[in-house]
């Protein structure tokens, strides 16, 4: 025998609520803390994050071509000569008129004077003492300008003033 059982007519019980409740509640509670969970936690994240760095890039600009220069023209160096021929204490010299034997530089100024070195043509020297005469020639002390340990006397023959 099989009894039909209708549902019409019969209503829920009150128990039956408490699953729907229970599940409202837990809705309104997670929205409540999520509400003030992110609350707190934005002040936090504001602390923390660095500012934003603003970077300008110029534009690009056109690089200018370096156009040809033609080389300008050296004007030598004018030899001057006083009238006696002689030099003064500092004044520039350059040795000239060797034929590419060089001038020799020696420890005293005569012929007998010991050679310390050689000044080659268009080396540039400063007047350090003289003039002396010896060996029938006139002697001047001269060091090298961009090498001190380069001196001696040299005759003044070979040497030309630098203006």
């Amino acid at each position: 025998m099989t009894r039909n059982v209708s549902l019409r007519g019969i209503r829920p019980s009150a128990g039956c609520l408490w699953p729907v409740l229970g599940l409202v509640a837990g809705l309104v509670a997670a929205v409540t803390l999520l509400g003030v969970g992110g609350g707190l936690l934005r002040p936090r994240l504001a602390e923390t994050a660095p500012p934003p760095i603003v970077v300008r890039v110029p534009a690009p600009t056109e690089t200018p071509t370096p156009q040809p220069t033609s080389t300008p023209e050296m004007t030598p160096t004018v030899a001057l000569q006083r009238e006696d021929g002689s030099f003064l204490i500092g004044d520039v010299v350059e040795v000239t008129g060797t034929d590419g034997e060089g001038v020799r530089l020696r420890t005293a100024p005569s012929l007998e004077g010991t050679i310390v070195g050689l000044g080659q043509d268009e080396e540039v020297y400063q007047i350090l003492g003289g003039p002396t005469e010896g060996s029938g020639y006139i002697w001047w002390q001269i060091v090298k300008i961009d090498d001190p340990t380069r001196q001696g006397w040299a005759v003044a023959t070979f040497l030309r003033l630098l203006q």
